[in-house]
């Protein structure tokens, strides 16, 4: 058999082209269902490993939204200390800083992300979780990997569609979207 996306020879038994990652027509998984959101449905270990996933990124978004509010708020009292001292001038510039926390959120997330995962295989709270991100092959991703990977998380919708679309057309429960194009996989550490 043949890729029907690139024309490279498929391995016996393939559920997805190792070259370049497009399902294999009529494959059903060894597990027996069809994508990763019909796992996601039936199986109860699928639902577990999802559960230790979203656990996994609360605590990591509530580590960096708590660093980024630090952050945040120092620089609002510092202007403070330049202005003269008034309710609107601090409403003004806490109003400023969540604006700007808003826009930078989601694009330092993505790079902690990226980062952790690309210097030791994980997050802290996939680390709590018992998860790692590895490639296909098995290694730790390269940053470019980690960034493809994680570059839906600058925007909550983007990861939820990531997700759920990746679900949908994976056969592989592990796997979102952008995992598909980095090549990587979270599995249990």
């Amino acid at each position: 058999m043949y890729c029907s996306n690139c024309g490279e020879q498929l391995p016996e038994g393939a559920l997805y082209c190792p070259s370049c990652g497009t399902g294999v027509s009529g494959a059903t998984p060894a597990s027996g269902y069809r994508s990763g959101m019909d796992a996601l449905m039936r199986n109860t270990s699928v639902q577990e490993y999802w559960i230790r996933r979203l656990i996994a990124f609360v605590i990591d978004a509530v580590l960096v939204g708590v660093l980024l509010g630090i952050i945040i708020l120092s620089a609002s009292v510092g202007s403070l200390l330049v202005n003269p001292f008034t309710w609107t001038s601090f409403a003004s510039s806490l109003s400023f800083a969540a604006g700007t926390f808003s826009v930078l959120s989601g694009v330092i997330l993505a790079l902690y992300f990226s980062a952790a995962e690309s210097y030791y295989g994980r997050s802290l709270g996939k680390g709590l979780m018992g998860l790692k991100v590895t490639t296909d092959g098995g290694n730790m991703p390269s940053f470019e990997m980690a960034i493809i990977r994680n570059i839906s998380k600058i925007y909550w919708i983007l990861l939820l569609l990531d997700v759920i679309v990746g679900l949908a057309i994976e056969t592989d429960h592990r796997r979102k979207v952008s995992d598909r194009y980095a090549h990587t996989i979270v599995v249990s550490a």
